[in-house]
């Protein structure tokens, strides 16, 4: 059986020349349906100063949305239809991270970052215990300071994230980038996949891992200790 595919037909010439009638007000339109992911329109402001609508964007598997603006005196259809797939197609790329962040490797690199920067609490602690220093306003800037200055746990993450995109929703990039005619959209998934890029952050994150659990680095965070 195959998936449920459709790109719908809104008449978003009605909705701009009709905006103000309250019955549109709390109307959604689907505007885009694959598998059982939906992504649906619906305005959410009115701004009588700047003749601007502000509509919303929602994917009904993802718990945020995104918003973009239409003028009404310096704005066309065509820019709305554009501002329409550029953001459905952000979208689609917050779903995709959120996937990646509750996924179980994500997850095992982050437990082994925060183990690191516990053992840089634990150096820090113990330099500070050798140099006698026991202010507690002092001990806590310094730990704080070292701790920021020498964890990576933030850039690996993203790393993380970049290594794995356009990988877990690609059939959803695909066939919204054919259903809308966006060679653009496909050429920069395919590129990407194609690349190597996914494999060699991959081993990179692996290397990094197996080196923060390593005696040669503990040497060299130790090295990063500054006297008091």
């Amino acid at each position: 059986m195959l998936p449920t595919i459709k790109v719908y037909e809104i008449d978003y010439d009605f909705i701009i020349k009709n905006y103000l009638d309250p019955k549109l007000w709390n109307k959604s339109w689907t505007v885009f349906v694959y598998r059982d992911f939906v992504f649906t329109l619906k305005m959410t402001h009115i701004t009588v100063t700047t003749n601007t609508i502000t509509f919303e964007v929602k994917l009904n598997k993802h718990w945020n949305s995104r918003h973009f603006d239409y003028n009404i005196e310096n704005s066309n259809i065509n820019f709305l239809k554009k501002s329409l797939k550029g953001t459905i197609k952000r979208l689609i790329g917050d779903y995709e991270e959120s996937e990646i962040r509750s996924s179980d490797g994500y997850s095992i690199l982050e437990q082994n970052l925060l183990e690191a920067e516990n053992k840089l609490e634990e150096i820090a602690n113990d330099f500070l215990d050798d140099e006698g220093v026991t202010n507690k306003e002092i001990r806590e800037l310094y730990v704080e300071n070292y701790v920021d200055n020498n964890s990576e746990r933030w850039d690996k993450l993203d790393k993380y994230i970049t290594s794995l995109k356009y990988t877990d929703c690609t059939d959803l990039y695909m066939i919204f980038a054919e259903a809308t005619n966006d060679e653009s959209l496909k050429d920069t998934v395919q590129r990407y996949l194609d690349d190597g890029e996914t494999e060699r952050i991959q081993r990179e994150l692996e290397e990094y891992c197996e080196y923060v659990d390593s005696d040669k680095w503990l040497e060299d965070v130790k090295e990063e200790l500054e006297n008091i």
